[in-house]
C-alpha cells in the first residue's frame, strides 16, 4: 500500500474508531473505499471473501480490538498514612477521610450526593469508604465517639475561659 493511502487509512480509523470498537470488537474487518465491506471472524476468512469479490484496490484488512474497562481492586482506595489526618482512614489521593463520609451517610445523604457534595470524589471512592466503614464498624465509631468526647472537652475549656474574663 501507498503511504498516501496508509494516512487516508489511518484517518478513516480514527474518525471510525467508536464506532468499530462498539460494533465490531473482537472482529475482523475489510475496509474499502471508506466504508467497511466485509466483516469476519478471522483474516483467512475475510481475506479469502475479499479475493472472491474481487475488490480492486486491495482493502485494508484489521481485527478490530476489544476494548476492556481495567479492574480497580477496592483494597487499593483507602488507605492510612501515620502523617496525614492523624492516621485515620482516608479515600486514598485525597484528605478526605471514611469518617467525613460516614458522617454525610449518617445524616441520610445517599453515596451518589456525597459524591455530588465532595466533587473531586468518585461514586467508587464514596462505596469504598463506605464498605470499609461497614467492614470496620467498631473502628471508626470508636473513633467518632473519641472525636465527639475531644470536641466536648475543648468547648467546656472555651466556656470557661470565657466565663473567667470580666
Amino acid at each position: 500500500m501507498e503511504t498516501l493511502q496508509l494516512q487516508q487509512y489511518d484517518e478513516w480509523i480514527a474518525d471510525h474508531l467508536d464506532e468499530l470498537v462498539t460494533q465490531y470488537a473482537g472482529q475482523v474487518v475489510a475496509i474499502h473505499q471508506g466504508k467497511i465491506a466485509i466483516i469476519g471472524s478471522s483474516e483467512v476468512d475475510v481475506y479469502r471473501e475479499v479475493r472472491q469479490v474481487g475488490l480492486e484496490p486491495m482493502p485494508l484488512v484489521l481485527r478490530v480490538p476489544r476494548v476492556t474497562t481495567p479492574t480497580v481492586d477496592i483494597g487499593t482506595l483507602i488507605t492510612h498514612t501515620p502523617d496525614v489526618r492523624g492516621g485515620r482512614a482516608r479515600i486514598v489521593g485525597t484528605g478526605v477521610t471514611v469518617q467525613r463520609i460516614v458522617g454525610w451517610y449518617k445524616l441520610g445523604l445517599s453515596a451518589e450526593e456525597i459524591a455530588s457534595r465532595i466533587g473531586h470524589l468518585t461514586l467508587a471512592q464514596v462505596h469504598a469508604a463506605l464498605t470499609y466503614y461497614h467492614a470496620n464498624r467498631d473502628e471508626i465509631e470508636a473513633a467518632i465517639k473519641a472525636e465527639e468526647i475531644e470536641a466536648d472537652r475543648l468547648e467546656q475549656l472555651h466556656y470557661q475561659a470565657a466565663e473567667a474574663r470580666p
